[in-house]
């Protein structure tokens, strides 16, 4: 767990130190990459979910595993492509000159991303760990009773039940997150720099819905984790072809 945690910390703050230093990118740029994936993928979306999910609809969307994908992917793509199409198209209108700020706001987008699935959810576990090992869970359910009280006897079979290795299963999927978001944002950056290159936006919703869906679906199918990390390892690579594809066509047009 400690280990998943320096990892999920660690990772983003190198990318960022790596392309300030090598491609002169700007720490502002990851820093607004942080800022709207909190914003449209951590309080927007999870509005709209709250209202859609918690409907009729919604409760027709989450007993069918495909629907749910499909639902899923589909807002992912939607709330967070849609929020680097904005901020370059407003924010950053006329300061794309260095294209390595792509991976820049992809570092800040997928880092914090990476940040708070991995590490922040790596100390929740390692807090209720201690308690567990320690005895002092056993006061913790006592006071406990209902809905609560199921929910922390799950986290605590969870805990106790899961071996060690597959806590660093999280770090190896967020990798490959990490470098699907970078993909991404590439994509977006070029939508907007060239208006020829406009149908990269869409692109990268559908992209980006296919990948949740598709680890979405096999996770509720039961699939082995090796088998579904495996395709997104395939995925990401799909999409950094796709992104270089991009960079070179219009790196040369530029030229």
């Amino acid at each position: 767990m400690g280990i998943s945690l320096l990892i999920g910390a660690a990772v983003p703050l190198i990318l960022m130190a790596v392309l300030r230093k090598k491609y002169k990118c700007r720490i502002s740029i990851f820093l607004y990459g942080c800022a709207v994936m909190l914003l449209f993928a951590f309080i927007l979306e999870q509005l709209v979910h709250s209202l859609v999910l918690s409907s009729p609809v919604g409760i027709q969307i989450r007993n069918n595993i495909w629907f749910y994908g499909l639902y899923g992917g589909f807002m992912a793509g939607l709330f967070e492509e849609s929020g680097r199409y904005l901020l370059f198209r407003f924010v950053l209108k006329n300061r794309q000159k260095n294209n390595y700020d792509a991976l820049m706001y992809g570092a800040g987008h997928g880092g914090i991303e990476m940040f708070v699935l991995l590490s922040l959810s790596m100390i929740n576990n390692l807090v209720y760990s201690i308690e567990i090992n320690t005895g002092a869970m056993n006061h913790v359910l006592e006071n406990l009773s209902g809905t609560r009280l199921d929910t922390m006897r799950s986290v605590v079979a969870q805990l106790t039940g899961a071996s060690p290795w597959m806590f660093l299963v999280s770090p190896i999927e967020r990798i490959a997150a990490l470098v699907i978001q970078l993909s991404l944002s590439v994509l977006v950056w070029f939508a907007v720099k060239n208006r020829k290159y406009f149908f990269l936006y869409p692109l990268a919703i559908g992209l980006h819905m296919l990948v949740d869906m598709i680890a979405v679906i096999a996770g509720k199918a039961g699939l082995n984790i090796a088998v579904v990390e495996f395709i997104v390892y395939i995925f990401a690579a799909c999409t950094v072809w796709i992104a270089s594809h991009f960079w070179k066509k219009a790196g040369q047009q530029e030229a």
